[in-house]
């Protein structure tokens, strides 16, 4: 792999859903580097701008990574990113040696700085999925340390990373030994939510259309990010490729609770959470987290991704932050440590 002008990049929009998802499936990939999530993320950023320069490499036919790269407008600014979060670590074929992934780091990293360029971006920012770093430790660790991806920026009121640890359930351990890890006044509002609620879960398996349209109309009603028809339907189309799963809680015949969580590859990764403002009785969102964990523990699903924990360090953490990392904290997760880098390019 010394001399990479023989290989071949081929880009997103060259491929089929069916092309482009083998190889994901062939990488054991997480549901970011689908198909339907890149189109998603075009979806939900048609108004910032929103470029994809997303690619994989192929010697021979044989691919040999994925490369999710995206170009957006964020406060007038421009930046190298992936939906105003940040770009997953390129995800590469398993068989490939140390030194192979060396050379290609070399590649893209030399691309990513060309895009960067192009666009007239400011910044290039990167995480190293979490997903990513338990696959293997070694190989993500230290892919952009190597290269010198690590310069703040200087306006940091820009970019405040809170963040460096995702909280993640290992499905792999017993269901009582799960259970017993949950903080004990969780298990008090799942009991107790259970007994005077039910549960409905919209899976591939069991689409209630009707349900879904309430479901569309209980998020635009609760929560602040509201979303378009062709959101929901293609919130719709992710069920039916089993894809996203979204569990309701419901009293009486109103949805009170959603959970919504993207899954492919045995990962499951919590997407959104809302309730009504008016529950003091039941508990929706902690009843519906568990029940989803249970949901995937039987689906021997190995990985529960709960979410970012909040760097207490930081001083000027909001309450609301503060609290939704406590709820995070409070399901027995493991803390994993993920790399945050960044690379200014333009004042």
């Amino acid at each position: 792999m010394k001399n990479l002008s023989t290989f071949k990049s081929q880009n997103f929009f060259s491929f089929s859903k069916k092309n482009w998802d083998s190889v994901v499936d062939q990488f054991n990939g997480s549901i970011f580097y689908s198909y339907s999530y890149i189109k998603y993320l075009e979806l939900c950023n048609i108004d910032k701008n929103f470029k994809n320069y997303s690619y994989i490499i192929f010697n021979n036919h044989k691919p040999l990574v994925i490369v999710l790269l995206f170009a957006e407008k964020h406060n007038k600014k421009k930046q190298i990113s992936i939906g105003n979060n940040t770009i997953q670590c390129p995800l590469y074929n398993p068989i490939l040696t140390k030194d192979e992934i060396e050379n290609l780091n070399k590649n893209i990293l030399d691309n990513i700085d060309k895009t960067a360029v192009k666009e007239n971006c400011i910044l290039a920012r990167f995480q190293i999925s979490s997903f990513n770093f338990l696959v293997d430790k070694k190989k993500y660790f230290n892919f952009y340390e190597d290269y010198g991806y690590k310069n703040s920026l200087s306006e940091k009121s820009w970019f405040n990373f809170k963040c460096n640890k995702s909280l993640i359930i290992d499905l792999q351990e017993e269901k009582d030994l799960l259970y017993k890890n949950v903080r004990n006044t969780n298990k008090r509002y799942i009991n107790k939510t259970r007994k005077d609620t039910s549960l409905f879960i919209l899976d591939q398996k069991n689409i209630d259309k009707n349900l879904f349209k309430k479901y569309g109309e209980f998020h635009n009603q609760n929560k602040y990010n509201k979303r378009s028809f062709e959101n929901f339907e293609f919130n719709l189309s992710l069920i039916n490729e089993g894809k996203q799963t979204i569990f309701l809680c419901l009293s009486n015949t109103e949805i009170i609770g959603s959970l919504v969580i993207l899954n492919l590859n045995e990962k499951a990764y919590v997407n959104s959470i809302c309730k009504i403002n008016n529950c003091v009785k039941v508990f929706p969102v902690h009843y519906l987290f568990w029940s989803s964990i249970e949901y995937f523990l039987n689906k021997k699903y190995k990985y529960f991704w709960i979410g970012e924990k909040a760097n207490k360090n930081i001083k000027n953490l909001s309450d609301a932050e503060k609290n939704l990392s406590f709820f995070k904290e409070g399901w027995g997760g493991t803390e994993v440590q993920w790399t945050q880098v960044e690379k200014k390019f333009y004042e």
